[in-house]
C-alpha cells in the first residue's frame, strides 16, 4: 500500500468531510491488498457525501381512494383526492400536499374537506411511512335554509404506502392507508376516520 494512501484514508474514515468528495479517490484495492485499511477506505468512500444516493430525489405524486370519517356520531363517506410535491434526502423525505375530501352523510347532506398539510416520510423498501400535519377547512350543507355550517382546523395523520409496481426510476403504483384527527374550535371531538385507495408516483 503505498504511503500515499494512508493519509488519504485516514481522512476518509475519521473526518468525512464534504470536501473530500470533491476529489477523485483512490484506486480499488488490488486484489493481493488485503490490509484492513485499504478495504475500509474503499466502503467509507461509497457513501461520501455527493454521490448519487445522497443527492435529494424529487418527487411527484396523485393519489385518489375512498374515505370514511366520523364526527360526533354521524357518519361521512366520501372520495379524497391528494396531491404532493417534494423530495428525499438521506434522512427522509418531506412532502407538501394539497387535497379534497367530497361526500355526504348517511342523512344525504353534502360534506366537503378541503386542506393544505405538510408531511415527512421515510421508506424501506417497497414499504413507506409517515406523518402529516394539516391545515383544512370542512363544511356540511343546511337542511332547512340554503348556506353551509363550516369551520377551519388542524389535524394530525398518519400514512403507510406499499408499491405494488414499481420502476427502475422510481415510478411506481402504490397503495396508501391514511387515517388521523381534526379538531375544530367549535366541535368537542374531532373529525375521524380513515382512507385507503391508490396512487401514482414519479420519481423519488
Amino acid at each position: 500500500m503505498s504511503v500515499v494512501r494512508w493519509p488519504v484514508c485516514l481522512a476518509v474514515l475519521c473526518l468525512g468531510t464534504p470536501a473530500l468528495g470533491q476529489y477523485d479517490l483512490p484506486e480499488p484495492c488490488a486484489p493481493e491488498d488485503r490490509s484492513l485499511s485499504c478495504h475500509l477506505c474503499a466502503a467509507r468512500s461509497d457513501r461520501l457525501p455527493g454521490r448519487d444516493e445522497d443527492r435529494s430525489r424529487f418527487s411527484v405524486r396523485a393519489f385518489s381512494g375512498g374515505a370514511f370519517r366520523q364526527l360526533f356520531s354521524v357518519p361521512i363517506w366520501a372520495a379524497e383526492l391528494d396531491l404532493s410535491a417534494g423530495g428525499y434526502g438521506h434522512y427522509g423525505g418531506g412532502f407538501g400536499h394539497i387535497g379534497a375530501l367530497l361526500g355526504s352523510t348517511e342523512y344525504g347532506l353534502r360534506a366537503k374537506q378541503l386542506y393544505a398539510a405538510g408531511s415527512y416520510e421515510q421508506r424501506v423498501g417497497r414499504l413507506g411511512a409517515g406523518l402529516s400535519v394539516q391545515a383544512s377547512y370542512l363544511s356540511f350543507a343546511r337542511v332547512s335554509r340554503s348556506g353551509v355550517v363550516d369551520g377551519w382546523g388542524l389535524g394530525l395523520h398518519f400514512f403507510g404506502t406499499y408499491d405494488l409496481v414499481a420502476s427502475p426510476g422510481g415510478h411506481a403504483l402504490f397503495v396508501k392507508l391514511r387515517g388521523g384527527l381534526d379538531g375544530f374550535p367549535h366541535t368537542p371531538l374531532p373529525l375521524h376516520g380513515l382512507t385507503l385507495g391508490l396512487g401514482w408516483r414519479w420519481g423519488g
